[in-house]
């Protein structure tokens, strides 16, 4: 009876292991396998009796062993079905791109752009991290083929929100230049529209369909935005020697960088300039400009200055000629008199 006792005392921590919720049925399975008790698995019914049978306590290490790893594996477990949630629901933060035209109140809608991607790519850094860390792990074990497929799902999700948001800038960057510019580009306008294109057309899709996910591992999206950014950088290169072009005629343009001389160029403010005047030139550091509408009317007051100022000198001209007239038929008369 007291031997009784003592086992009963024994299974009883076995007894609470064996409920623990990490325990699958492949746990169960190698309990069997490694104990060599009979359980039957198609009984979801494990009953004190069957138990007591079984003589738990003579397994106590083995059984310890394997709930161990059924812990461990749980926690990969659950880390995979968050990252799978969190990303499986994830959405891009878009907003429509507006295009002020200077000089009126008129903004020209030119599609959609994406915000806050830097948060995003923290998100996916620490993601990333996790999957790395679960993939050291001696517990990866039958989840290594899903942990290696999301390392590769979020490492191209990474890669191509970098290079979108590089396309992104550079394409608003050039917008600036090519749309609504007085400046003739020839290829190189119709290298910008074919890009402009391109690219609202991913934006307008996107739009459409948020999902950072589905809108990443699009087939063919990396190589979309990498001939778009091929275009841009063709198209830039030809701009920076339109700029050489330019420092050749003002000299002072070569103490700028070619984005800066680009930005300057490409931006309809002629406040714009104002940032770079000291990097031109020592003692200015900024400067005022007049409205068009205002120069027009100094000018106009200025020639009627000017028109005053002429008849005014003829007046005074026409005086002195009638004076000295007068003087001169004066002398005459005394002359004669005398």
């Amino acid at each position: 009876m007291l031997m009784l006792y003592k086992n009963f005392r024994s299974s009883l921590p076995i007894m609470v292991d064996l409920k623990n919720e990490a325990l699958r049925e492949r746990h169960w399975r190698q309990i069997i396998q490694e104990t060599h008790i009979d359980i039957d698995l198609t009984n979801n019914i494990l009953t004190l009796e069957n138990i007591f049978q079984m003589n738990l306590h003579q397994y106590h290490d083995i059984i310890q062993s394997i709930l161990q790893t059924a812990i461990k594996e749980l926690q990969i477990e659950k880390n995979l079905h968050d990252i799978q949630q969190q990303w499986d629901t994830m959405r891009f933060q878009i907003h429509k791109h507006y295009r002020h035209t200077l000089g009126t109140n008129i903004q020209q809608e030119r599609g959609f752009i994406i915000t806050g991607v830097d948060d995003i790519l923290q998100t996916l850094e620490d993601s990333i991290l996790l999957l790395n860390t679960i993939l050291t792990s001696r517990f990866v074990g039958i989840y290594l083929t899903q942990v290696e497929q999301w390392i590769g799902i979020l490492s191209l999700i990474s890669d191509v929100i970098k290079l979108w948001t590089i396309v992104q800038q550079k394409w608003m960057y050039l917008e600036n230049i090519f749309i609504g510019s007085n400046l003739q580009y020839g290829e190189d306008a119709k290298r910008f529209d074919t890009t402009d294109k391109l690219y609202r057309k991913i934006m307008f899709e996107t739009s459409r369909n948020s999902l950072i996910k589905d809108a990443c591992i699009h087939p063919g999206r990396y190589d979309e935005l990498k001939s778009i950014l091929n275009l841009i950088e063709k198209i830039q290169k030809n701009l920076n020697e339109y700029l050489n072009t330019k420092r050749q005629l003002f000299s002072r343009f070569y103490f700028l960088s070619d984005d800066e001389l680009l930005s300057i160029i490409g931006s309809l403010n002629p406040n714009h300039i104002q940032e770079y005047l000291q990097k031109m030139f020592d003692n200015i550091s900024s400067l005022n400009f007049i409205h068009y509408d205002q120069l027009l009317i100094s000018k106009e007051k200025q020639q009627q200055q000017q028109q005053q100022q002429q008849n005014e000198l003829i007046e005074l001209s026409k005086m002195q000629i009638k004076s000295l007239n007068s003087l001169n038929s004066s002398n005459s008369k005394k002359q004669i008199q005398s």
